[in-house]
């Protein structure tokens, strides 16, 4: 793997986008993004137009649900319960 895509991007939750890893700052709002999370974020939401199917890996995953959690926190202005509740699977018996 090439220097290039190990540097993750950066989602930056107050400002609304995505940052560069050549912007990357250290912020209690931002979660790291790595290419191939923000690849099958993108294409999950047009995959209806250009048919293609990216699978995910656990790290985009992972990845992916900080970011969503990030969000909830910074928009709610708290954690929500039902997140927690998944997160940790106890709602399994």
């Amino acid at each position: 793997m090439s220097t290039k895509y190990s540097i993750p991007y950066q989602l930056d939750t107050i400002q609304g986008g995505i940052r560069c890893p050549d912007c990357f700052i250290n912020s209690t709002y931002t979660v790291a993004l790595h290419p191939g999370s923000l690849s099958f974020l993108y294409n999950s939401q047009s995959r209806r137009k250009n048919g293609f199917k990216i699978k995910p890996t656990q790290n985009n995953l992972k990845e992916l649900g900080q970011a969503l959690n990030l969000y909830f926190i910074y928009f709610f202005g708290r954690n929500l319960k039902s997140y927690s509740l998944l997160k940790d699977n106890s709602w399994k018996n």
